[in-house]
């Protein structure tokens, strides 16, 4: 039954952590699906272990506890969470999840000077599309918005 694949999958990966507990990859992935099924406290928790295995990818596991915080509409965490994305391969993805927690958060000035500052120095190569779409969508609500408070 196709409603039942996300249990199987959470069934999977504990089993596979109880086998592996020091495979990050594992504890990520199952936080995340358990972020999906809005088991928030279960996803944070995967993502704590994550966090303590050897030779993790600290950037993806700090955007994904980003996520599930801004699902929370916990906007001030996730932006803690960002914090955590440090490697350059996610630096546009980063930026355009901090526009879109800045604006949640009313910080609409900042998230207009992030916006701008992202789009005066991207890279005309950069094929990361869906960040960049997010960056300006970004920009662009930070713009509405601050002209709704005028």
């Amino acid at each position: 039954m196709a409603e039942d694949r996300p249990e199987d999958a959470v069934k999977t990966l504990e089993e596979g952590v109880g086998l592996a507990p020091t495979v990050w990859r594992l504890w990520q992935l199952l936080g995340n699906i358990h972020s999906d099924l809005e088991r928030y406290q279960d996803s944070a928790t995967c993502y704590r272990r994550a966090l303590e295995c050897p030779a993790t990818d600290a950037s993806s596991i700090h955007l994904n506890m980003a996520i599930a915080l801004a699902r929370q509409e916990k906007h001030a965490e996730a932006l803690e969470a960002l914090e955590g994305v440090t490697e350059e391969a996610c630096h546009l993805r980063r930026t355009a999840m901090t526009l879109d927690l800045l604006n949640s958060l009313g910080r609409h000035g900042e998230a207009r000077a992030l916006g701008e500052q992202a789009l005066a120095v991207k890279s005309r190569e950069e094929q990361d599309n869906a960040s960049m779409a997010g960056i300006y969508a970004g920009l662009g609500r930070a713009f509405w918005e601050e002209g709704r408070q005028a």
